[in-house]
């Protein structure tokens, strides 16, 4: 009884139930993020920020403010002036996707957490997860429509097998909600591999490469082979190594362009076709109104009519043109600007190869949210927190105690 006495005098036990609350948070947003399973992330995160409140830095809390002004104009702007039927329910968990975002009060220097630590090891588990799926599916073909019912069963599925067809290439993909994730850990563990020589990460890049690769869906195999490249070019350039360089990048480069184009003009694709007939209706809707699209949207929450799936929606994959839409172009620019902000202190903070190692990965998660659903909500602001986190710290010296 003593021993424990002692132990809780000298732990800091509001930290402790910080960290605890912080790893589950992450945990229930990368393994859960509809939180349909769990249903802890919002407790989660609430007792987090209750037992964390103290040790907050608000330096960024004008930026944070100005967020949720934008939010509430724009949504008071079309309850007064409407211009198409709001769904209350989708404005309110945007809304709570906004408060989710005052997490990053928490990344600071003063911090003592490990939410790198947390964030890279819970998205190796999902990625080990779903690679046994992938594999056991490519040995034992029959067993892929059950596991297809027991993942689809939810509406708001987490998990989902497909079979899709890019340049005339059939494709087995097993793809998981959040793996997303993984530019950032793969970017960070050829970081390692290849600039402090840590054998081990070695691994781990070739989980994460395979883990965006399998998922089956084009934005994210096109980022895990640019990731690759980029940082493989960026280490012969480091070294010196120019010749080799300069062969690689004509050749790798050649063929990029060429998997690009063709990629992303494969109309035989479904989802090509849906992400088409989508931005023609969007332009039909700017068009329709070009002043209110330029000033300040439609607002959080608001439907549309689109060709593509040919019904009214609250929002398509096309995440960039869904910002204009709800917060006009002025407000869209300004939140992409506070959404770039971590990229100025992680530039501050890493004088070195890690800078590039860093923005390669943030501009290939910005790349992915394009055609998904990633921008605004918990799965995009996380990667924003991550990201000041690791404009704060020194991730290296976090890691090596691993």
């Amino acid at each position: 009884m003593k021993n424990i006495t002692f132990f809780f005098t000298k732990c800091d036990v509001s930290s402790l139930i910080s960290n605890i609350f912080l790893f589950l948070t992450v945990f229930s947003v990368v393994v859960d993020p509809t939180n349909e399973i769990l249903k802890i992330k919002n407790i989660s995160f609430i007792i987090f920020v209750l037992f964390s409140i103290k040790n907050g830095e608000f330096n960024n809390i004008i930026k944070y403010l100005l967020l949720i002004v934008i939010y509430y104009i724009t949504y008071l702007f079309q309850l007064m002036f409407p211009s198409c039927f709001v769904d209350a329910g989708t404005a309110n968990a945007i809304l709570k996707s906004f408060i989710y975002l005052f997490i990053i009060f928490f990344m600071g220097k003063n911090q003592k957490n490990h939410v790198f630590k947390y964030f890279f090891y819970v998205n190796f588990c999902v990625a080990i997860f779903c690679l046994i799926i992938w594999i056991l599916i490519m040995i034992l073909p029959s067993i892929e429509y059950p596991l297809y019912l027991y993942f689809m069963r939810r509406e708001n599925f987490t998990l989902t097998i497909s079979h899709r067809v890019f340049i005339g290439i059939k494709v087995f993909g097993v793809f998981y909600k959040t793996c997303v994730f993984a530019v950032i850990c793969l970017s960070y563990s050829l970081y390692q591999y290849l600039f402090r020589k840590n054998k081990k990460y070695f691994l781990y890049s070739i989980i994460f490469f395979l883990y965006l690769f399998a998922s089956g869906t084009r934005a994210n195999m096109l980022s895990s082979i640019l990731i690759l490249g980029g940082i493989w070019a960026y280490y012969l350039f480091k070294k010196g190594r120019f010749a080799l360089l300069s062969f690689i990048l004509f050749i790798g480069g050649t063929l990029a362009m060429f998997l690009i184009i063709k990629l992303m003009s494969d109309t035989g694709e479904t989802s090509v076709a849906i992400k088409a007939l989508h931005k023609e209706s969007y332009w039909n809707l700017f068009d329709s109104n070009i002043i209110r699209y330029c000033l300040i949207g439609d607002g959080p929450g608001s439907t549309f009519y689109t060709k593509g799936w040919e019904k009214l929606v609250v929002t398509t994959e096309l995440s960039y043109y869904e910002l204009v839409r709800n917060y006009g172009i002025i407000f869209s620019l300004i939140m992409l600007f506070i959404f770039f902000d971590p990229i100025i202190s992680i530039y501050n903070n890493y004088k070195d190869e890690r800078f590039f190692i860093f923005l390669l990965s943030f501009i290939s998660y910005m790349f992915i949210a394009g055609t998904n659903p990633y921008l605004i909500g918990s799965t995009g602001f996380t990667t924003i927190a991550i990201m000041y986190y690791i404009g704060a710290h020194d991730i290296d010296l976090e890691m090596i105690h691993e």
